[in-house]
């Protein structure tokens, strides 16, 4: 099964991790200072694991206070949920993803610390997950080591070993807002974007041949090397392979006929029982390039329109078809999309399954006489006018 969603596609190889004992680690690179007040920590990976896995982890240079220092990680856990953690000296939060993510298909994650203590888990560009930091007196934002794909303890012992593929891996030592987030996460860097700390393409070595020779992992971003411990370097694990991208070479997503288009929802629809179709849409498999099924596991529609973002979530949307049963959609004001995750759709290889948005007012008060809130999905424009009271025009 293939993916829907495409990622950046300018790497030639990707690292393979063989969930053994491959790891990178750079022990001078400084996460503790880095990732004091906001920091933000994203990368792709690919995995079918059963096995607990760490992407990324940062941990203790020393044995000295290791309960007093600051520490982040993201890992996979065995159900194929995404899990991302941070904190120190008895001040720890956790965001984690409520889908499985092992499906062998390319995600992107990432996490973010704001300066409010916001801590949200992304992933393939919607927030899915967030907690609230509070330091506790006496956190120590020391030098600490950088480590993926292993988890390391205080006591320099290694375990949960990542079994995968591992690019794109980038440190920011800022709040990426959830529009960058989204918006950045297939765009290439240069390496000189602002608030770009450091950068493993992982993109180097003979994909799939001989890298014995490659024994440093390049910053892209600046003076952060690190260096790739027991991996074997040669053949299609444990070593440097070639990228592919899984997405659905021939797949389609077009406007349907089964909604007729303005549809008006009265102010009164306020029940899950009198929610209105409002919008569909065909997503489809051509059967030529690839001679595989389409596979989604998250639909992203564009927000826009004169209502607020409180009027927005003043609604609540739900997604059906053949492979999905009222799956609520989440509303994210930052980057004003609609998001339907941990979809599991399957299209089969040359066929095509239709799937309709209803929607009903979780909450009718408040609202403002012909609003508009219009939707998007990859071209659709045709126009939904919400009336009685409130107003929409979806597309």
């Amino acid at each position: 099964m293939s993916s829907l969603f495409s990622l950046s596609a300018s790497a030639a190889n990707v690292l393979a991790f063989d969930g053994a004992n491959d790891l990178v680690r750079d022990s001078t690179f400084s996460p503790g200072i880095f990732a004091k007040t906001s920091f933000s920590v994203e990368l792709w990976f690919k995995s079918d694991a059963v096995n607990r896995g760490y992407l990324v982890q940062s941990a203790n240079s020393s044995s000295s206070s290791p309960e007093q220092k600051i520490q982040y990680s993201m890992r996979l856990e065995a159900g194929g949920s995404v899990i991302a953690s941070y904190g120190g000296n008895g001040s720890y939060v956790t965001a984690a993803s409520p889908s499985s993510y092992g499906d062998g298909n390319w995600h992107h994650a990432a996490m973010t610390l704001a300066s409010s203590g916001v801590f949200t888990l992304y992933i393939d560009g919607a927030a899915v997950a967030t907690d609230s930091y509070s330091e506790t007196r006496g956190t120590t934002y020391s030098y600490l080591s950088l480590y993926l794909g292993v988890l390391t303890s205080t006591s320099f012992s290694n375990s949960s070993y990542f079994k995968g593929q591992m690019r794109d891996v980038r440190f920011w030592s800022d709040t990426r807002s959830a529009a960058e987030v989204l918006a950045n996460k297939d765009a290439t860097l240069t390496g000189a974007e602002s608030g770009v700390f450091a950068w493993y393409t992982l993109d180097q070595g003979v994909g799939g041949g001989t890298s014995t020779s490659t024994t440093t992992i390049i910053d892209s971003a600046g003076s952060n090397d690190a260096e790739p411990l027991n991996f074997s370097m040669g053949g299609t694990v444990s070593n440097f392979v070639a990228f592919v991208d899984n997405t659905d070479l021939d797949a389609s997503l077009t406007a349907a006929a089964g909604v007729a288009e303005p549809v008006a929802i009265p102010t009164s629809v306020d029940t899950v029982g009198e929610a209105v179709d409002v919008f569909d849409f065909t997503l489809a498999d051509g059967g030529t390039a690839d001679a595989q099924a389409l596979g989604v596991s998250q639909v992203v529609v564009n927000v826009s329109g004169t209502a607020t973002d409180a009027q927005r979530s003043q609604i609540t949307w739900r997604l059906n078809g053949p492979d999905a049963s009222n799956v609520t959609g989440t509303y994210s004001a930052g980057a004003d999309t609609l998001t339907f995750s941990g979809l599991s759709i399957s299209v089969a290889d040359g066929a095509s399954e239709v799937y309709t948005v209803n929607a009903y007012f979780n909450d009718n008060t408040s609202l403002t006489d012909n609003a508009t809130v219009i939707l998007s999905v990859d071209g659709d424009t045709e126009p939904l006018d919400m009336s009685s009271g409130y107003s929409q025009t979806m597309r």
